[in-house]
């Protein structure tokens, strides 16, 4: 799945708008396809850039406000290695390390998050789980040159999440 966008229209938004409106801009047709489907089997017919597209949406829905934890928690931590592979492709390293060290504590605390079928249980793993402060202000710290290296792969090879018209 290719969206069709004008050259025109292109290089307008490019000009035009911050690398988060950059990345939402381009995201936004397979939201409007996983969210017509009710289901996430369009990511098994994208390439690992317009996964990581698709998937920054989510953690931007979660992380920036509840943390890695309220992420893992409305179980979208699965997302976490696809969005990685995408990463790497635009050269991002040091997020992949950040998010390679929350599946490491995901995978070690598994059982607590399991466990956390209430209200009361969730919010007890923001205490239990301290050392997921310091992973969510990493991110944080990284997250503008994450979405700066996202834009100038973008930039660069266009083509391989839209297609241009004339």
């Amino acid at each position: 799945m290719k969206p069709s966008i004008a050259i025109t229209e292109w290089s307008e938004i490019l000009a035009n708008q911050s690398d988060e409106a950059i990345i939402d801009f381009v995201a936004a047709p397979f939201h409007e396809k996983i969210y017509q489907d009710q289901s996430f089997d369009l990511l098994d017919q994208l390439n690992p850039i317009q996964k990581a597209l698709v998937i920054h949406h989510y953690i931007m829905m979660h992380v920036p406000s509840g943390g890695f934890i309220q992420f893992i928690h409305n179980e979208y931590v699965s997302l976490i290695p696809e969005f990685m592979e995408g990463l790497k492709v635009v050269g991002d390293y040091k997020m992949v390390v950040i998010l390679d060290k929350v599946l490491v504590e995901y995978v070690q605390h598994h059982s607590l998050f399991k466990e956390a079928h209430t209200l009361e249980l969730f919010t007890k793993l923001y205490d239990q789980l301290p050392q997921f402060n310091a992973l969510d202000e990493q991110f944080k710290n990284a997250y503008p040159t994450m979405n700066s290296l996202i834009v100038a792969y973008l930039k660069e090879h266009v083509q391989e999440v839209l297609s241009l018209t004339v």
